[in-house]
C-alpha cells in the first residue's frame, strides 16, 4: 500500500468518526456600551491574539408538531455583502437546555449544517419551518482555546425582510460564551469570572 492510500484511509477514518451533533455549553450576559472598552481590554488580555469582526442577519425558525416540544433552527448569514458567501447559510439545530444539577450553565445539544441558496426562504417553507423573528447581529468573536466569547449589539428592522431602517434593540452589548467541550464545564463559568 502506498502513501496517497493510507492518507485517504486515514481521511476516510476522521470523516466517519466526526458526530454530527455536539452539545454545547452556553452562558448569557449583558455589559452597557461605557463598559465595554474595559471588556475589551480584559479579554484582549485573556484570549488568543486577536478578534474577528462579524456583521450577520439572523432567522429562527420552528417547526410546531402540537404535542412535542417547538424544533427551532436558526439560519444565519453575513449581512450586506453583495458577494457568493451572501447566498452561504447556516443551519443551526437547537435542542432544549438539557437540565444538569452539577453543571452551573445552560447545556443543550446543536447540529451545525452549511447551504448555499439563493432561494432559501423557498427551501425553508417546504420544510414547514415558520419565521418566529430575525435580527441583524454586529460584534466581535475572541477565542480563548475552545471557547467562543461573542460581544454583539442586536438591531432589528421595522418591517420583516426590508433592512434599510435598522434600529437598536437596546443600549446594551450582548455577551455570549461558548464551549463545545462537555468534559470541562467548571472552566466555562471560571472564565466568566475572570471578565
Amino acid at each position: 500500500m502506498d502513501r496517497s492510500d493510507d492518507d485517504a484511509e486515514g481521511g476516510q477514518a476522521a470523516l466517519t468518526s466526526m458526530p454530527y451533533q455536539c452539545q454545547e455549553l452556553i452562558l448569557y450576559g449583558s455589559v452597557f456600551a461605557d463598559n465595554l472598552p474595559d471588556l475589551e481590554r480584559r479579554l484582549t488580555g485573556l484570549c488568543d491574539p486577536g478578534s474577528t469582526e462579524f456583521h450577520e442577519h439572523d432567522l429562527s425558525f420552528s417547526l410546531r408538531t402540537g404535542t412535542d416540544p417547538d424544533v427551532t433552527i436558526r439560519l444565519r448569514r453575513r449581512f450586506n455583502v453583495d458577494s457568493f458567501t451572501s447566498h452561504q447559510w447556516q443551519f443551526r439545530y437547537i435542542g432544549g437546555p438539557e437540565p444538569d444539577q452539577k453543571c452551573p450553565v445552560i447545556v443543550r445539544k446543536v447540529i451545525d449544517s452549511i447551504a448555499y441558496s439563493h432561494l432559501m426562504m423557498d427551501f425553508v417553507k417546504t420544510l414547514g419551518l415558520r419565521m418566529d423573528y430575525e435580527y441583524i447581529a454586529k460584534g466581535t468573536v475572541w477565542i480563548n482555546g475552545k471557547m467562543k466569547i461573542v460581544i454583539s449589539q442586536i438591531q432589528k428592522t421595522e418591517k420583516v425582510a426590508f433592512y434599510f431602517d435598522i434600529e437598536r434593540i437596546s443600549l446594551k452589548f450582548v455577551l455570549e460564551e461558548f464551549r463545545l467541550d462537555i468534559t470541562i464545564k467548571a472552566i466555562l463559568k471560571g472564565f466568566l469570572t475572570h471578565i
